[in-house]
C-alpha cells in the first residue's frame, strides 16, 4: 500500500495584460520561490512521500498566508474574472510523479490582500465565508491530472485573489516533479490565456552534503585544511611560531524535507601520517570534544558517531565540526616530523521512511590538506652517493643569517623515506660547498658505502634567500657530469 504524499505548490498572477497567464511556484510567501526538497535517503522504495502538509481548509482560506511552501497558489488577476466563476474548472497537470488520491485533495478560496496588511479587502465585495469554493471532480482527475470544479457565488475576481490547494497525495517516478495548470470553461474548453508553463515545484536530492569548509569559528575565518609548516630550525619538532596544533574544519548540511532518513551511525575518518601526532579531537558546534581514535600503524584517526554519542550522528550531520590534530610535547616522545598530506572519508548509515536500512558516502578521500616544510626545499630525484661520485649540493645564500640543513632521503633497504636534521649549516651571504658533508651524513645513517637515492634538501631560510644547484660528478670519468 502507498503511503499517501502531499504537495503543495503555488501558481501566481503574471502580468497586468489581459492575457492573466498564471506562473507555477512552490513558495506562498516569498519570491522568486524555489522547488521543495524531497530527501533521496528518506524516499522509501514505493516512492511515495508526504511534502508540503497544508491541509486544513481554514487555513487555506485564511487572508494571512501560512508557513510556505504548503500549498498551490492560484494569483489571479481582474482580468481573468470572465473565466473563473462558478462552473468552471482548473486543472493541474504533473510531470515526474502521479496523484496516488486525488479525492483527497482539500481546495480552499483567499480572497485578496491587495494592501498587504493581512485583512480582507472587503471594499471590493470580498469576505464572505465560504462563498466560493474549490471541490475535486474524481471522475474527470486521472493519475497525472487533477481537476477541480469552482462552484458557489461571489466570484468576484479582483487584482491579488487567490486560489489555494492542499493535500496532494503524489508517488514520484522521477528526479524532479514539475506541474502545469489551467482553467477550463463549464464547457471544458481549455482558456489558453490562463495556461501556467510547466515548473519544477520538488526535486529529489541528497538529504546531506559535506565538505571541507573555511573555519567560521575564527574572528577572521581560516581555510579549513590542514596547512601548517613544520619548523625546520626547532628539528621539526613543532610548527612555525612554536605551535604544536593545526584544524581541519567540515561542515554537513541537511536539507530540510516532510520525508527524512533517520541516520543511525556516522563514521569519521581523517586519513594520513599520524607519526608525533598526540590527540585528534573533534568540536561540533558547542558540543563537548569528541577524541577520535588513531590507530596502531598511525595512518588514520575515526570515531563513529550514533545516537548515543555526546554528538549524536543526527548533529554532526547539520553541523560545523573542528578537528584538532595535537603533536606530542612531552620531550621523549617527540619527533622529527615528515611533509605529508591528509585525506578525509565521512560516511553515514541510515533508515528510510519506511525503516529500510541504508548507506551513504559523504566524503571520500577529500582533501584535507598537508604539512609542508618552512625551509627553502629542493627534491633531487636520483643522486648516487659513493666513492666513484662526488655530490654537487652548493647553497647559494642572501640570507643575513646561518641555516641549518637537513635532508631526507629514499633508504631503498626499508623503503622509507629517512630525515636527518641539522647536517650542516649554509653560511649566511655566502656559497656553502654541502655535497660531501651530505654524502657522508646519509651513507654513515644508511650503513652502507654507495647508494642510489631520492633526496630532499631543506634550508631553514626564508624563501628566495637561498638557491640551490644540485649535481654529480662521476670520479671514474672526468668527462661525466649529471645536473640535477
Amino acid at each position: 500500500m502507498f503511503k499517501k504524499t502531499l504537495l503543495a505548490l503555488a501558481l501566481t498572477g503574471a502580468t497586468t495584460s489581459a492575457f492573466a497567464a498564471s506562473t507555477i511556484s512552490t513558495d506562498s510567501t516569498t519570491s522568486p520561490a524555489t522547488a521543495v526538497s524531497i530527501s533521496s535517503q528518506g524516499l522509501p522504495a514505493t516512492k511515495a512521500v508526504t511534502i508540503l502538509t497544508q491541509a486544513n481548509v481554514a487555513a487555506l482560506e485564511g487572508v494571512t498566508p501560512v508557513a510556505a511552501p504548503a500549498y498551490i497558489k492560484v494569483g489571479l488577476k481582474d482580468a481573468d474574472d470572465t473565466v473563473i466563476k462558478s462552473g468552471a474548472r482548473l486543472v493541474v497537470n504533473i510531470t515526474g510523479a502521479f496523484f496516488a488520491t486525488p479525492a483527497t485533495v482539500v481546495g480552499g478560496v483567499a480572497d485578496g490582500d491587495i494592501s498587504g496588511t493581512g485583512t480582507t479587502d472587503t471594499s471590493k465585495g470580498h469576505g464572505v465565508a465560504d462563498a466560493e469554493t474549490l471541490t475535486v471532480n474524481t471522475a474527470d482527475s486521472t493519475s497525472t491530472k487533477l481537476v477541480l470544479d469552482l462552484a458557489g457565488t461571489g466570484w468576484d475576481v479582483q487584482d491579488g485573489d487567490q486560489l489555494r490547494i492542499g493535500n496532494l497525495e503524489l508517488i514520484t517516478t522521477g528526479t524532479e516533479v514539475s506541474f502545469d495548470a489551467y482553467f477550463e470553461t463549464a464547457a471544458k474548453t481549455k482558456v489558453a490565456s490562463t495556461a501556467a508553463p510547466a515548473t519544477v515545484v520538488a526535486k529529489i536530492q541528497d538529504q546531506w552534503s559535506a565538505g571541507v569548509v573555511d573555519d567560521v569559528t575564527l574572528a577572521s575565518p581560516a581555510t579549513g585544511v590542514l596547512n601548517n609548516q613544520i619548523d625546520v630550525g626547532d628539528n621539526r619538532e613543532t610548527f612555525v611560531g612554536n605551535v604544536t596544533s593545526d584544524t581541519l574544519t567540515f561542515d554537513v548540511n541537511t536539507i530540510t524535507s516532510s520525508v527524512t532518513a533517520t541516520p543511525t551511525s556516522v563514521v569519521g575518518k581523517i586519513i594520513g601520517d599520524f607519526t608525533g601526532v598526540k590527540s585528534v579531537s573533534v568540536v561540533t558546534g558547542s558540543s563537548a570534544a569528541i577524541t577520535w581514535a588513531i590507530n596502531s600503524t598511525k595512518t588514520e584517526a575515526t570515531y563513529t558517531y550514533n545516537t548515543a554519542t555526546t554528538t549524536t550522528a543526527a548533529s554532526l550531520l547539520n553541523s560545523q565540526s573542528v578537528a584538532t590534530l595535537a603533536l606530542n610535547t612531552v620531550a621523549a616522545d617527540k619527533v622529527s616530523l615528515e611533509t605529508r598530506s591528509f585525506k578525509m572519508d565521512l560516511d553515514v548509515a541510515f533508515t528510510d521512511a519506511e525503516s529500510n536500512a541504508g548507506a551513504k558516502e559523504l566524503l571520500a578521500e577529500a582533501n584535507a590538506g598537508s604539512w609542508t616544510l618552512n625551509g627553502v626545499t629542493k627534491t633531487v630525484n636520483y643522486m648516487p652517493f659513493g666513492p666513484n661520485t662526488a655530490p654537487i649540493i652548493q647553497a647559494t645564500s642572501t640570507f643575513s643569517e646561518d641555516a641549518s640543513v637537513s635532508v631526507s632521503y629514499l633508504n631503498g633497504e626499508t623503503g622509507k623515506t629517512v630525515t636527518l636534521s641539522d647536517v650542516a649549516t649554509a653560511k649566511a651571504n655566502s656559497v656553502t660547498k654541502l655535497g660531501s658533508i651530505i654524502s657522508a651524513a646519509v651513507l654513515a645513517d644508511a650503513g652502507v658505502e654507495n647508494m642510489l637515492t631520492r633526496l630532499v634538501v631543506t634550508i631553514n631560510a626564508p624563501t628566495g634567500k637561498v638557491e640551490l644547484f644540485t649535481a654529480f660528478k662521476d670520479t671514474a670519468d672526468k668527462d661525466r657530469l649529471g645536473v640535477n
